[in-house]
């Protein structure tokens, strides 16, 4: 009897003995940097058990196997679906972009006690002890790289897929922990709390709050340009009748366009829902792309040629109505990035800030409109300013109107009739107007 009580507390203490090895990292950072992550590895099987938890403000919460990103197995945690558990994806890192999601990684997630306002996952990764392309933990290693990383506050992330979107992480650090103590032989489990500092591992180093203005930059200048460059633009020319500096809006509006463009398909790349440019913003940005260079050579082309034969063409009323499809396409594919993005909350505002403009621009419009009738209706209104002779334009300078020395005047030296008349101008040989471009 004796001998068997012996044995049997000498079984219990073994377990304790197990259940009890395991390194535990803690950072308290504060309100939005706070982690913690506590890790038990079996020799046997190679199976990781962990526990990782942090502030439930943040959008996801991950560590790292390995001192850098590239080649580390990422085992990353956010709330699920229903926000009253989380999920927990395997993924592998290739460089300094958003990790891919393995499934040929097994990760069971263990029942966890929810915590009010932490988000907290208790898992086994099962055989994780290595992973692809020679990766791996030494487990006689007594400081073992980690990293982690804390994703933002926003915008907010409930999934119950392993590969959902992920934005890039808000804060990041480094740790080591040490192996042999928190590796056993066999039957390993997940690290038990209250976890209050760290056990059998290093304090945080490199830590870094970081953000990619990137992404945000793209939006801003591409909202700038297509609610506020492109519409003054056309202003411009149809309200204050200025064809150059119409022209060098729309030339800022062009520069900042391409530069905005490039710095999205730079971002594009960091991104695994993005990175294949297959997506309907993508798409939809670079086919504006090339209507915008192309209106710009119909335009420049219909000038010139305007301005040597005073006549209208095909090309300037194709420009006339493709600017304002440009500006419309790209005011609509902003809804479609923010919903690319992640950021749908944005919508809404931006939306408010078209229709502001929107209405500021009608009006002044409309107003110009009605000032141009209120001039037609009495030409020599106008007289002297931005469009002299009754809002009428003066014949072209030709040069063999110059008459010879001895040569007689002839009607078409000078006109018979006031260039206030309509009429008279037309008698003359007035030239007929340019279309206005609406871009």
């Amino acid at each position: 009897m004796l001998l068997l009580t012996t044995l049997l507390l000498s079984l219990v203490s073994l377990i304790a003995a197990q259940s009890s090895n395991s390194s535990v990292f803690v950072y308290n950072g504060g309100d939005d940097t706070s982690f913690t992550f506590a890790l038990q590895a079996v020799k046997s099987t190679g199976d990781l058990y962990f526990h990782m938890s942090g502030p439930s403000g943040n959008s996801w919460l991950a560590v790292g196997l390995g001192y850098k990103m590239e080649g580390a197995l990422m085992l990353i945690t956010y709330a699920n679906s229903n926000n009253d558990g989380v999920t927990i994806s395997p993924r592998y890192a290739t460089g300094e972009t958003e990790p891919v999601y393995q499934s040929n990684v097994t990760v069971d997630a263990m029942s966890t006690d929810p915590v009010s306002g932490y988000l907290t996952a208790n898992g086994v990764c099962r055989g994780c002890v290595t992973w692809l392309n020679g990766g791996g933990i030494d487990l006689t290693s007594a400081a073992q790289p980690f990293i982690f990383a804390i994703g933002p506050p926003f915008p907010p992330l409930q999934s119950d897929s392993g590969s959902a979107g992920l934005t890039e992480h808000a804060f990041v650090g480094h740790f080591t922990m040490d192996m042999p103590a928190a590796t056993v032989q066999s039957n390993g489990n997940v690290p038990q709390g209250p976890f209050t500092s760290s056990q059998s591992a290093s304090t945080a180093t490199n830590t870094e709050t970081t953000y990619n203005p990137a992404p945000h930059i793209h939006g801003l200048v591409m909202g700038f340009v297509f609610i506020i460059i492109l519409p003054l633009g056309s202003l411009i020319l149809r309200v204050w009748n200025s064809v150059r500096y119409h022209i060098v809006a729309q030339c800022i509006g062009l520069v900042l366009f391409l530069m905005a463009v490039a710095g999205g398909c730079v971002a594009s790349t960091m991104y695994n829902r993005s990175k294949n440019f297959n997506s309907a913003h993508q798409i939809i940005g670079l086919l504006v792309m090339v209507a915008f260079l192309t209106q710009l050579v119909l335009g420049v082309m219909h000038h010139r040629i305007y301005k040597r034969e005073q006549r209208k063409t095909m090309r300037g009323w194709i420009h006339l109505y493709l600017g304002p499809t440009i500006i419309l396409i790209g005011l609509v594919n902003g809804i479609l990035g923010f919903n690319l993005a992640g950021e749908t909350f944005v919508a809404i505002p931006y939306c408010i800030l078209i229709v502001i403009v929107g209405v500021i621009y009608s009006c002044i419009r409309f107003f110009s409109w009605r000032r141009k009738r209120r001039a037609a209706k009495d030409p020599g209104a106008t007289m002297g300013q931005s469009m002299p002779y009754g809002n009428v334009r003066p014949p072209a300078y030709r040069e063999d109107s110059y008459r010879s020395a001895g040569e007689p005047f002839s009607s078409q030296d000078v006109p018979l009739a006031p260039y206030a008349s309509t009429h008279s101008v037309a008698q003359v040989g007035m030239p007929a107007h340019e279309p206005r471009s609406m871009f």
